[in-house]
């Protein structure tokens, strides 16, 4: 938080040293187990850290914390409607009645559905309209059809479960926003709140339809520390603009969260630190902003309850 944020701190190489101190586990914290929780997990002073678990672990997981009154978090959860199921999961959560925001309690609860549109932009999968700087005659996979993609965005709307599609390329962000479009004309939802998982590539005019469409965006800023060279490698300098463009988000009224993906030293505040390396007609320089970018901004994607963050509130994933 801002009064950890260390002003004295100047090179980008104290920068990110300074950041993974502040976000490396202290030497203390050891994992421990319990034959209730199929996973491991770490105290810390405020919650409890759970590591590697699938999303159907982290239902488990959470459930059982909750159960013995250590779930100190709330938990948005992400349910399954990936390819290559063609449909049929989508099609089971829509009509079962499942809705957004439906749950336990304000500590657990669905947050919506994860469909996927491409690949990863370091695997050079990710789906762009121009090939890859470094592997020409490349330009990355999609995973569905548009035909495809529309038809479970169209479902989901109609159903009240916020779609949370995964794309990363321009073009992946494209079939995103046409297949939304569609959705949205299908039924009148005012807070659908639909998101674009990690946005890692974007052009001009999609920042124009983001906003029209009231579509949010869940930026994965965490991958700029760990796994940034390779997206420099991949997509060039002359794209970098578009390039996870916080500032450009900012601009145009787009809520745009950070987030870390899980990357195991990806956490908060090396979002932070991704927002400030960014290029410098994208990124962020404002400490405030940027603390927005992480703190308030990411409650509005994944949260129903509050629209602000303050020290009596509950931390939010």
């Amino acid at each position: 938080d801002a009064e950890h944020y260390d002003t004295s701190v100047t090179t980008t190489a104290q920068q990110r040293e300074r950041f993974m101190q502040l976000t490396s586990l202290p030497p203390s914290a050891t994992p421990s187990s319990s034959p209730q929780l199929p996973c491991k997990i770490y105290p810390s002073q405020a919650n409890f850290v759970l590591i590697d678990v699938s999303p159907l672990t982290a239902a488990y997981v959470s459930e059982e914390l909750l159960k013995q009154g250590k779930l100190r978090i709330r938990v948005g959860l992400m349910l399954d409607g990936m390819a290559p199921y063609q449909g049929y999961a989508t099609n089971d959560l829509s009509r079962q009645g499942l809705k957004t925001g439906f749950g336990w309690n304000e500590h657990l609860y669905v947050g919506g559905v994860k469909l996927g549109t491409d690949g990863a932009m370091g695997s050079l999968t990710a789906a762009l309209h121009e090939d890859y700087a470094n592997d020409p005659g490349n330009n990355g996979i999609v995973r569905v059809t548009q035909e495809e993609l529309t038809e479970e965005a169209v479902r989901c709307h109609k159903a009240e479960l916020r779609t949370c599609i995964h794309a990363i390329g321009d073009r992946a962000i494209d079939m995103t926003l046409d297949a939304l479009e569609e959705a949205i004309k299908a039924k009148k939802w005012t807070d659908h709140r639909h998101r674009i998982e990690h946005a890692g590539y974007v052009l001009p005019r999609q920042l124009n339809k983001m906003a029209e469409l009231g579509v949010a965006v869940s930026a994965s800023i965490g991958f700029c520390y760990p796994i940034g060279d390779s997206h420099i490698d991949a997509l060039g300098p002359e794209r970098l603009n578009g390039y996870y463009p916080m500032r450009s988000f900012m601009e145009h009224g787009i809520v745009a969260a950070g987030n870390s993906d899980g990357f195991g030293t990806s956490w908060a505040l090396t979002g932070i630190y991704g927002c400030q390396i960014t290029s410098p007609s994208a990124g962020l320089s404002d400490l405030s902003q940027i603390l927005h970018a992480i703190m308030p901004s990411s409650v509005y994607p994944k949260e129903l309850f509050t629209a602000h963050i303050s020290p009596a509130e509950l931390f939010s994933i």
